[in-house]
């Protein structure tokens, strides 16, 4: 199934399209949730079945030019930050020598359990599943078909992909004009559905459902990681990709 991450006309709020179907790009590196009974919870662990590795290069279709190519790269660079930074902070939350603060309150009120030191422990799990498919070779096409950029839900679509593992990931117009926090977002959403049994788009943030998803909803749902790490680990430190690519002479960045 291909799914859409999407912008509406302020470009602040996110909206994905309605699911379509498409045939796989999925690349050769499977990963997996092992979920473990411990007392009355099931604690889910990352199992990643291939061999840790340095970051791979994201590949581009032809169609990509040296500004999308450079949203794609320093977007990926923040959303690893970004996420490094939340597996951080929930990091101690798990292990139960942080039991207050901010990002307490965010995770027992977003993934709706009362119960931080448990939840945290499962979130993390998923997290560090994430930060590996984030270090994946996933090829980026930057000419997408307007049917793969329409929004079922009104607004414009600013990513998609499908729910497999190593997908492609299809990015519209939309993704290149808003700025590198919501890039950040919209790449973490579209990797999020990567993950088994993260096909289906339950809610957005920017909908009334977010807030009375259950806890097992939150827990396979893109948009409440996406929207959870932006706001326990805000990107910062953007670089400009217009401004950079602009800049002549030998100390300008190639993408």
């Amino acid at each position: 199934m291909m799914h859409a991450y999407a912008t509406s006309s302020d470009c602040r709020r996110g909206r994905c399209g309605t699911p379509r179907t498409a045939p796989s790009r999925a690349a050769s590196h499977p990963l997996a949730l092992v979920h473990q009974t411990v007392g009355n919870r099931a604690v889910a662990r990352a199992v990643l079945q291939r061999t840790p590795a340095a970051p791979a290069a994201p590949t581009f279709a032809p169609n990509c030019n040296e500004f999308h190519r450079c949203n794609v790269i320093e977007g990926l660079t923040m959303a690893r930050t970004v996420v490094d930074g939340t597996i951080a902070a929930l990091t101690p939350i798990a292990a139960g020598t942080v039991t207050t603060g901010s990002v307490v309150t965010r995770l027992t009120t977003e993934f709706h359990d009362p119960d931080a030191k448990g939840r945290a422990a499962l979130v993390l799990a998923v997290y560090r599943l994430l930060r590996t498919e984030l270090d994946a070779a996933i090829r980026f096409n930057c000419d997408s078909e307007a049917g793969d950029c329409t929004s079922a839900h009104g607004g414009v679509v600013g990513a998609y992909t499908n729910c497999a593992a190593g997908a492609e990931i299809g990015l519209c117009s939309a993704f290149h004009v808003v700025g590198c926090a919501e890039q950040v977002r919209f790449l973490i959403h579209e990797y999020a559905h990567h993950l088994p049994g993260f096909c289906a788009d339950l809610a957005y943030s920017d909908q009334p459902a977010f807030a009375t998803l259950t806890a097992a909803q939150a827990m396979v749902n893109a948009d409440s990681f996406a929207f959870f790490a932006v706001n326990v680990s805000s990107p910062a430190g953007c670089v400009d990709c217009g401004t950079v690519i602009q800049i002549g002479g030998p100390r300008r960045r190639r993408y």
